[in-house]
């Protein structure tokens, strides 16, 4: 038995036999996943027409005793979700309930979930995970103000959007605490995101969806759980006496903020864990902010810079377009240090204003001016390996960033752009090593041959 409950992922599935062509006025195109009590078919409305997710309970359920319980739970369901309306929360369309089926129409998100960013050699930087679970975060908020606690938070249950940003899902198993009694459900969820008050079978708060999260956070940074339990009972007994090992232990380049980000959220004690999701971003925002401001910039001050970058002639006025949401700005004081060599990431940069210098263990190896790319080795390797190399603000500058998890939801011209701008500062680097490489050998009377 896994200790974690996760929806596998499979867009592009085809319909078995058995699956009927429509549910309700759905048409049925695929299959998204299977969890214990339900199926997700990927469907098309026709009016308005787009895609959507349709969740069809297990039929077992219906036909239990409980059935008419299940029914009144499941309407519950749906309107506490319909109430969500949060540009970090999976929409709710349609829903419907009868004696042989009960199914909800949710927004569909192409992108899958953070679980895709959980396997070790799929993980993200320190700072991008904690973009994503600040957005959450935001999220979790509005859903705890309207009096909704999610009880079941991992990273299957939070989705990428096509914008990049994290989107919570699955509030399936949310009961508001004027709707149920908070300890009667209090064994829903997944055993390894559980917190201890959870197996324990006392009241909910929000603070046990901190704990989820806390988890969720060990999670992507490590590609592993803090527990060496093998069996359901052995992580129960590990939950319930706390000491969790820290994401620091796992990983090298996890910053110490985060490991004690870590330590507050997963506390046994639900009172010493982030009195708020507030709280609980606040301190994510200390990790995923920009190293400097760049909220003074306009979106015609940053359109102008990247038109005359270099990095980006090849480009359309519609993928330009793009490139705006698409990265992350940083507006530099000269001295301050963008990157170093100790830092883990695979994200890269291109210098739209100033001058940066890129050393290495103290040498300095390159002055790098506007529109050039900065720290794409990493990225074009694919590795989350330590950097190479500290790069350093030697003037004021303005730099744009771009994570590859975000890169890939670009339009695939926009893509292509970014590949040729890519191969063509490499060749450009490469072309300049050679030449200083002859200089170096002309000057010392060498030759190779």
């Amino acid at each position: 038995m896994s200790l974690e409950t996760t929806l596998p992922a499979a867009n592009n599935v085809s319909v078995p036999d058995n699956v009927p062509a429509k549910i309700g006025p759905y048409e049925v195109i695929g299959i998204l996943g299977q969890g214990a009590s339900a199926t997700i078919y990927r469907g098309r409305e026709l009016f308005p027409a787009r895609q959507v997710a349709i969740k069809v309970y297990d039929p077992s359920l219906l036909a239990s005793e409980d059935r008419a319980l299940f029914r009144a739970s499941f309407l519950k369901e749906v309107l506490l979700a319909k109430k969500l309306k949060h540009p970090n929360i999976t929409q709710v369309y349609d829903a419907a309930a009868d004696d042989e089926r009960a199914y909800i129409v949710m927004e569909l998100a192409e992108s899958g979930s953070l679980d895709q960013f959980c396997a070790p050699d799929k993980l993200l930087e320190p700072r991008r995970v904690a973009q994503l679970l600040e957005s959450a975060c935001d999220a979790l908020g509005y859903a705890a103000a309207h009096g909704i606690i999610h009880r079941d938070l991992k990273p299957a249950n939070i989705l990428m959007g096509g914008d990049g940003e994290a989107k919570v899902a699955d509030f399936g198993v949310a009961l508001a605490e004027f709707a149920f009694d908070t300890t009667r459900a209090a064994l829903v969820g997944s055993p390894a995101y559980m917190a201890p008050e959870q197996l324990e079978r006392k009241p909910v708060t929000l603070q046990t969806d901190v704990y989820s999260l806390g988890i969720v956070l060990y999670k992507m940074l490590t590609g592993s759980l803090p527990f060496d339990a093998k069996t359901p009972a052995m992580l129960t007994t590990e939950i319930l006496l706390g000491n969790l090992k820290r994401p620091g232990e796992a990983r090298a380049g996890v910053p110490p903020l985060l490991d004690e980000i870590f330590e507050f959220a997963t506390a046994r004690d639900p009172a010493q864990r982030f009195a708020s999701w507030e709280e609980f971003a606040a301190q994510l925002r200390k990790v995923s902010e920009p190293v400097g401001d760049s909220s003074w910039m306009g979106q015609d001050h940053k359109r102008n810079l990247i038109k005359s970058a270099p990095f980006f002639k090849g480009f359309t006025p519609e993928t330009l377009d793009e490139v705006l949401g698409m990265g992350r700005w940083f507006d530099l004081r000269a001295g301050t240090e963008l990157v170093g060599e100790d830092d883990s990431g695979y994200s890269f940069f291109v210098l739209l204003r100033g001058q940066a210098r890129v050393t290495r263990k103290g040498t300095l190896l390159a002055i790098h001016g506007a529109g050039q790319c900065l720290a794409e080795t990493a990225f074009l390797l694919r590795s989350g390996a330590k950097r190479f190399s500290t790069i350093t603000a030697a003037t004021d500058s303005t730099l744009i960033e771009f994570d590859p998890d975000v890169l890939w939801l670009a339009s695939p011209e926009c893509t292509k752009h970014f590949h040729e701008a890519l191969l063509a500062s490499m060749a450009e680097r490469l072309v300049h090593a050679e030449g200083a490489l002859a200089e170096m050998l002309g000057a010392k009377a060498v030759t190779l041959f």
